[in-house]
Parts: C-alpha cells; structure tokens; sequence
C-alpha cells in the first residue's frame, strides 16, 4: 500500500481533502489518517485476497458494534460497499479507535481484557454464519499457535511445557470442548484501553469458528509474558 493508494481510497469514500498519513512501522498494520471528515485507519486484508472474507469480518464488525463491543467499523461508500480493490490489494477505512495500549504488568488491564475476551465469545456464539467459518489448516494446531505466542513474547521454562501438553489437547479440543467464533488474535497489541477499562480490540482477520479455550490459553499466555 502507498500513499497514493491512500489517497484513491479516500476520493472514493468522498471523505474529503487528505490532511495526514501515517504508516505504521509493522508490514500490513494500519495507515492512520486525518481527511476534513475526521480520523481514520486504512487497512488491508491479512489473510487471503478474498472479498468474501473482508464482507465476513465486516459485518461480524458491524454486528459486534451494535452489541456495544467497540471494533474497528468500516466506512462504505456510496454503493454501500465496504472495500475497495487498489493496485491488486483489498483495501477499507476504519473508523479510527482511540485508547491506550496495554501496560505491562498492569493486572487491572489484563483482568478487563480477559473479561471483555469472554464478552467477545458470548456475542460471536450468536453471529449468524459464524459457525460456518472454519479456520485453514494452519490455525488447527493449539501446539502450534501457542509455540507461536512462545516465541513472540519470550522462551520461558515454565511454559514450554505447555507447548508439549498441548499436543495432547489438539487430539480432544474438536469435539469435547465449549466452541465460540474465536478471535484468534487477542494480545496485547490488539486490545486498548481507556485507562485500566477495556476499551476496544483490534483486527478481526482471524476470526474462526472453534473451542473457546484455545482462544483462553493464547491470550492468557500473551498477557502473563508481561508480568514478572
């Protein structure tokens, strides 16, 4: 993405001059933008070039914010539409989210996120189709995805364990587990705060159907490396 294909975007949503652009420093994060209608955040779509997928996330968005539980909620254009293919990529303006990033060691922030986490599954359990969204090979393995938290937020002894008694949950977790549409994503990085209270959770690339408590041990994990 450039800041030309920013620009075509926001002539399309008719929002106005474009005042500011700012990409952040990570591949695929958000360009964060100030047009004469207000701020906003440009995003591509992570996992597949598929439109069918980028209309699931943004309706789960719009769903999940008429819940009151505060995402990123695309901006439609004339036609309704919520996306816009520039240059190859699928593109969408978000509603830009104020808040505050989680602080590490903060135990008051890490118990809300969990809280809100569990709010997340209650309103997702209900998402009409949400049952229907498998997740790819790739995010099948609970060994896996918890290796992958290990390795982002730091190898410790006392966890590695968990990477190997996970293998035995994979076997069980399919058939014999409490299942939600999972976030899949839910770390630090992505939940923010209005000081210590939960106030929204980033990206919804990842969302799929499956048991809940793959989604409990990842994001337990992320928010304890935080924590001495």
């Amino acid at each position: 993405m450039t800041e030309a294909d920013v620009r075509t975007l926001v002539e399309q949503h008719d929002l106005g001059a474009l005042h500011a652009a700012h990409e952040f420093d990570t591949p695929g994060r958000p360009w964060r933008i100030t047009t004469d209608t207000g701020d906003y955040m440009v995003r591509q779509r992570l996992l597949s070039g598929d439109p069918g997928e980028l209309e699931f996330e943004h309706c789960l968005a719009a769903w999940l914010d008429a819940r009151g539980f505060h995402v990123p909620v695309p901006v439609p254009m004339h036609d309704g539409q919520t996306w816009s293919a520039v240059d190859g990529e699928l593109l969408a303006i978000h509603h830009f989210l104020p808040g505050l990033h989680f602080v590490e060691g903060n135990a008051v922030q890490a118990r809300n996120a969990g809280a809100a986490l569990a709010t997340f599954h209650k309103l997702t359990g209900d998402f009409p189709g949400g049952k229907a969204r498998r997740p790819p090979e790739h995010f099948r393995s609970l060994e896996r995805n918890i290796a992958v938290v290990v390795e982002a937020y730091g190898d410790r002894e006392e966890v590695r364990s968990l990477v190997a008694d996970s293998r035995e949950l994979d076997a069980q977790l399919p058939c014999s587990l409490p299942h939600a549409l999972l976030h899949n994503d839910f770390h630090p990085g992505n939940v923010l705060f209005t000081r210590d209270e939960f106030a929204a959770v980033l990206e919804l690339d990842f969302c799929f159907w499956g048991p809940r408590l793959s989604d409990i041990a990842e994001a337990l994990l992320a928010f304890a490396f935080s924590f001495d």
